[in-house]
């Protein structure tokens, strides 16, 4: 399930999440906004359930056009998905050398960090999904929403009351976080979706490459952690209960404790090398000195 992409190496567990929903949730419909390269879509399209994917890249459609060739059950959009209807600026980023970023595009435009840098600002059509409920482009009722739109989830929840969802699947970043504060709060998307029968959620929470879940609150979160949050409709337990009681996550969490066990582990053995690298550079610094001043004898 370990991905050498490094975004999806960290995130496994949303990923083993989404695909355990995939085998439970009956209503077989899935929204994929912000789809990428389909790592979140790809298990849904396995079992045959139908998918709209929302890519505003190009070459990210083009790697999503190769993992669904002729299957009929993925649909690929090219639109920004928003509050509204209309057009807005893309904030394109682009890597620290100047190329086409993998990651990081977004309608928001937040910092730039160590991984990205602004690159242009590019006018792109958006759509709302209420919009394309009632135009009859979507149906009404959807198994899981998954939304990851780099700082603009809150917007594309605001433009997707008329949907009835089972599991709605956000991405957020604390205000202690590089890209610094978030157009997305994630208090206001659990207030907003609490306010549609969604209290009850799961916080997949990165502190660093730690991962910790919590259940239903943001409390222990810390000022730089970021992640996504599952919520569950108030007609959708079921599936809240069979998550958290699934042998299959119960061995996911394990896995993940693990694995932060031992990369804590990792640094702490990182750090003793660079302690006795320093102590041997320094040490031959003094014996090149003695031998200098032999040589001069």
């Amino acid at each position: 399930m370990i991905s050498p992409d490094p975004v999806v190496s960290l995130q496994w567990v949303e990923l083993a999440l989404l695909r355990l929903l995939s085998s439970i949730i009956t209503c077989r419909r899935m929204i994929d906004v912000g789809a990428h390269h389909g790592h979140s879509l790809q298990p849904f399209l396995e079992l045959g359930w139908h998918v709209f994917a929302f890519e505003p890249i190009a070459a990210n459609r083009q790697r999503l056009e190769s993992l669904g060739a002729g299957n009929s059950c993925l649909v690929i959009r090219p639109e920004a998905v928003s509050n509204e209807t209309g057009h807005r600026l893309l904030h394109v980023a682009l890597t620290r050398d100047g190329a086409l970023h993998e990651y990081y595009h977004s309608l928001e435009h937040f910092a730039e960090d160590e991984w990205h840098r602004k690159g242009p600002s590019v006018p792109i059509a958006t759509v709302s999904l209420d919009d394309l409920v009632d135009r009859g482009d979507l149906a009404p009722r959807i198994g899981v929403l998954k939304v990851d739109t780099e700082g603009h989830d809150l917007a594309v929840l605001q433009g997707a009351s008329h949907l009835r969802v089972d599991v709605v699947a956000v991405e957020f970043w604390c205000a202690g976080h590089a890209f610094g504060p978030s157009p997305s709060p994630a208090e206001d998307m659990i207030r907003l979706m609490a306010s549609r029968g969604y209290a009850a959620y799961l916080v997949l929470c990165h502190d660093g490459d730690a991962t910790r879940v919590l259940d239903s609150t943001l409390n222990s979160t810390r000022d730089d952690s970021w992640g996504n949050i599952f919520f569950f409709h108030r007609s959708a337990l079921d599936y809240y209960r069979q998550v958290k009681r699934h042998r299959d996550w119960r061995f996911v969490m394990q896995m993940s404790s693990t694995c932060d066990g031992l990369r804590a582990q990792l640094r702490e053995k990182e750090a003793v090398i660079q302690e006795l690298a320093a102590a041997v550079r320094e040490k031959g610094a003094v014996i090149q000195s003695l031998a200098r001043g032999w040589s001069e004898r």
